[in-house]
């Protein structure tokens, strides 16, 4: 099969490039490859393009804050997917946890993953995923990959943005040190990022430049071990608060990783909870758990002492809570919920602006936010139902 791309190797080490970092002369290279020339060279301030000779002057933070040339890493990544499609019989599923469903059977070029038949009945059938393209694992394929699969979007999409481009990009795919698989959530504390690790079962600690710091965890039951964790927060004490998926559980760690607590949603209680991903601290410091096979928040103290429930949408897989105590959830259907938690009062941002089939006032003034609005909506809402209460009340009592 003819190579659909002809310029993806490295001038320095003759391989395919390895997070390719662009000179000034827009010559590219692997950023190994600069680290071993400047050190065969001794030059730190300057580095002179093996192609054109041109010089290049080495920012401060060295060669790894060199931009990156995504166009080339794409080429690269998708001449690797063609080449595993065209070469192997047996592809390992990237969506599922080591490859346990079985071979891949199609690409999805939208995920730019290889997926086996149960994840294919997934996606196929999923709201969000249907609309998805996918391919064969073949040669036609790989020939349909060329053209259908698109770049990851490496630009900003707020209003006026749209032609900053990203500063810089963490990681790569893999097992290893600052290598990730599937990360799902990161927290930031002041220069350090706290990375969860799905795929790999752990949390990463990495500068805010990317270099490697530390890890914790493992894939396992015990204190300290994970399957699967999804979210990461901190306090106001350094302490990480990481939910455990599939192990039904919250754990919490110094800011080393060390084990410090687990809150146990497995039972029957009314503290247990199933499938915890989203997690929010409100301002009395409690932790607000986003239970997605419960259907429901569930509040603990940082002791891990259970509180109380709310309820809301189905599926709640997101949380924030503001500096009111409002909470912003987000559940699976891709709606996003205000609730008030200690009035349990729940509105749906989707909701064109209705409440219980009656328009709220408050979204006529065009002067307020939009959670300003939800806010005045809650409290109409509120002082409605207490004004209801009290009339029912009033006629129980005569």
């Amino acid at each position: 099969m003819e190579k659909p791309f002809p310029h993806i190797t490295c001038g320095v080490c003759s391989k395919p490039y390895n997070d390719p970092r662009m000179l000034s002369c827009l010559h590219s290279f692997c950023l190994q490859c600069f680290h071993h020339e400047i050190g065969k060279s001794g030059f730190q301030q300057m580095f002179q393009c093996p192609i054109c000779e041109r010089n290049t002057s080495i920012p401060v933070g060295g060669v790894s804050v060199l931009p990156q040339n995504l166009h080339l890493g794409f080429e690269v990544e998708v001449a690797g997917y063609m080449s595993k499609m065209v070469n192997n019989s047996d592809v390992a599923c990237d969506h599922c946890i080591d490859g346990g469903n079985g071979p891949a059977v199609v690409f999805c070029c939208t995920c730019h993953q290889f997926l086996c038949k149960v994840a294919y009945e997934c996606h196929r059938t999923g709201r969000h995923l249907s609309k998805h393209n996918m391919v064969g694992l073949d040669q036609e394929g790989a020939r349909q990959l060329h053209t259908t699969m698109k770049p990851r979007d490496h630009y900003c999409s707020q209003p006026n943005h749209e032609t900053s481009q990203l500063k810089n990009t963490i990681g790569i795919r893999g097992r290893g040190d600052g290598q990730f698989f599937f990360p799902s959530d990161i927290s930031i504390k002041g220069d350090v990022l706290y990375v969860v690790d799905n795929g790999n079962h752990r949390v990463q600690k990495l500068t805010s430049s990317g270099n490697f710091l530390h890890e914790f965890g493992q894939k396992g039951l015990g204190q300290g071990q994970f399957i699967c964790p999804v979210g990461v927060i901190i306090d106001s004490n350094n302490k990480l608060i990481v939910s455990d998926l599939n192990n039904h559980s919250i754990q919490i760690f110094n800011e080393n990783g060390g084990w410090l607590l687990t809150i146990d949603g497995n039972g029957s209680g009314s503290h247990s909870f199933e499938s915890p991903r989203g997690l929010a601290l409100d301002p009395q410091g409690n932790i607000h758990v986003a239970a997605s096979g419960s259907n429901t928040i569930k509040v603990f103290t940082k002791e891990g002492v259970y509180v109380r429930m709310y309820g809301g949408p189905n599926g709640p897989i997101g949380i924030a809570i503001d500096d009111e105590g409002y909470s912003l959830v987000y559940p699976r259907d891709g709606s996003v919920f205000i609730v008030n938690y200690d009035a349990n009062t729940v509105l749906n941002l989707c909701d064109q602006w209705e409440v219980g089939g009656a328009t709220i006032e408050a979204y006529g003034d065009d002067t307020l936010s939009t959670t300003q609005k939800m806010k005045k909506a809650i409290s109409t809402v509120e002082q409605k139902t207490a004004k209801k209460r009290k009339m029912h009340d009033a006629k129980e009592a005569t």
